[in-house]
């Protein structure tokens, strides 16, 4: 099969974020990247190539791979597929991320649950768990806490206080 030169590996899938989780309808954390990509010659950027380098530097990479592989304008139908096969791939690593997180949280309200009345056990959740996380990360579980972990949760924050 003629290997299409304008696209990259389809198998390749990129590694999970580095920081929290978020939940849904939050935007995943950016990516590292470099300035702006830049052709050999770099003539003026139709529309979508200039929103994409402006609004979207994660994909600067493929942008930059793009640009070499297509003579300085891979243009605008292989952007588009490309930027296709960008959100798709992160589409799949966060809802493979949040049914882990899910699952997780579970465990964690399950446990805090079956402590019943232990406030031992349940300041030990809130001192080795809860406070193991960031207070920024503590912000962006909330959400998805059940109604036992979020006072455990709460007691925790108000300790701090």
């Amino acid at each position: 099969m003629p290997t299409n030169h304008h696209r990259p590996d389809p198998t390749a899938v990129p590694s999970a974020p580095a920081g929290p989780l978020h939940p849904a309808g939050l935007p995943l954390p950016a990516e590292p990247s470099g300035p702006a990509w830049e052709g050999p010659r770099n003539a003026e950027l139709r529309p979508l190539s200039g929103a994409l380098r402006e609004h979207l530097p994660e994909f600067t990479p493929t942008c930059r791979r793009l640009v070499e592989a297509g003579d300085d304008d891979p243009g605008d139908p292989v952007l588009l597929m490309e930027l296709a096969d960008f959100i798709g791939a992160r589409l799949v690593v966060q809802d493979a991320g949040r049914r882990t997180l899910e699952r997780a949280l579970g465990v964690i309200e399950g446990f805090v649950d079956s402590l019943g009345d232990d406030e031992d056990g349940r300041e030990l959740v809130g001192a080795a768990f809860f406070d193991s996380l960031s207070p920024e990360s503590r912000r962006l579980l909330a959400p998805w806490l059940g109604p036992q972990s979020m006072e455990v949760l709460e007691a925790l924050e108000a300790s701090l206080m």
